[in-house]
């Protein structure tokens, strides 16, 4: 029986996000288990009612707008970083082979706040019915592994871990941007590349061709140029002098053109072409349920996260791909 006066801690749900599972053969066959198998593990997750499963509609629209590619989310690292990004406590992801008439497939549960695998299991099976039975196993003993090894946690506790991973991210954001730097000061473009930006295609390109036109318009000059002086003395080296002269010129535009789109790739790049981790928070973010005890403590939260997204203005324009 609790002592009067004494303040009952609020238990909180973890918050899962559940990644497609990778089709590691590529076998088209078999593509369906992408999505079947994570789908089978919210039933389980929820059943324990310690979890709080997201939608994974967050992922496809992560997708849908180009900020990260299936291939990158497969990518533990990557998925981590996603997780924090949509203040996910937990992250499953995992994979499947088929070899001839035998699957294996592993599921594996990280703490996005430590970015430490929790829990890992696998099961195998042959192809057949069998199979839908085998990924309800693994679906049920991952729930509980996780029951075991991940039970609810106190507001306090999950306000300070959710706090600490958008700091950590805001220590870590300029990262991307020395990354993509260096890229950019040695090929324009490559940057872009680097932070998703598929324009940077184009900036290659512009680029390979700027330097293709100054070659080419360099060459005419350095012909005319020995044109000119080879020259005999009944040449007409007015002619000649007028087409050095414009082979000169055509040669300064071309050594001009390699200089603007340099300069404009780069200023493109620290300006509008940015990437972060940082989490998008608003007024209506939801970080905790919303309940009567916590609702100004929440409000002490939103404060400070609105300091951290302002001084992370002064530094970055962009994020989420193209919002910040």
């Amino acid at each position: 029986m609790p002592v009067l006066g004494e303040k009952q801690k609020v238990m909180v749900k973890r918050r899962v996000l559940l990644f497609n599972f990778a089709n590691m053969q590529k076998n088209i066959s078999f593509n369906y288990l992408e999505r079947s198998i994570p789908d089978a593990i919210i039933g389980p997750l929820k059943d324990t009612t310690m979890f709080e499963v997201m939608s994974s509609e967050l992922i496809d629209d992560l997708i849908k707008k180009k900020t990260f590619s299936k291939k990158d989310l497969s990518k533990e690292s990557t998925a981590i970083k996603v997780g924090q990004m949509l203040k996910a406590d937990i992250i499953i992801l995992g994979s499947f082979v088929i070899i001839g008439q035998r699957m294996n497939a592993q599921a594996k549960a990280f703490d996005t706040s430590s970015s430490r695998l929790i829990v890992s299991r696998s099961e195998a099976t042959n192809t057949d019915s069998s199979m839908f039975q085998a990924i309800s196993n693994l679906a049920n003993l991952l729930a509980k592994e996780m029951k075991e090894k991940l039970p609810p946690i106190t507001q306090r506790e999950i306000i300070r871990i959710r706090k600490q991973i958008i700091y950590q991210n805001n220590s870590q954001a300029s990262s991307p941007l020395a990354g993509a730097l260096w890229r950019t000061t040695i090929l324009p473009g490559w940057g872009h590349l680097y932070n998703n930006y598929w324009r940077g295609w184009a900036y290659l390109g512009l680029w390979i061709g700027s330097l293709g036109y100054y070659g080419y318009q360099f060459s005419n000059f350095s012909n005319a140029n020995k044109a000119y002086n080879d020259a005999g003395q009944n040449s007409d080296f007015n002619s000649l002098s007028n087409t050095r002269q414009k082979a000169y010129d055509q040669a300064k535009i071309g050594l001009l053109t390699i200089a603007v789109t340099y300069t404009a790739v780069l200023l493109d790049l620290i300006f509008f072409a940015q990437t972060t981790n940082l989490p998008k928070i608003s007024k209506n973010t939801n970080l905790l349920p919303l309940t009567e005890t916590t609702a100004g403590l929440q409000w002490a939260i939103y404060s400070e996260f609105f300091n951290i997204q302002n001084k992370a203005r002064i530094h970055y324009r962009i994020a989420y791909g193209k919002k910040f």
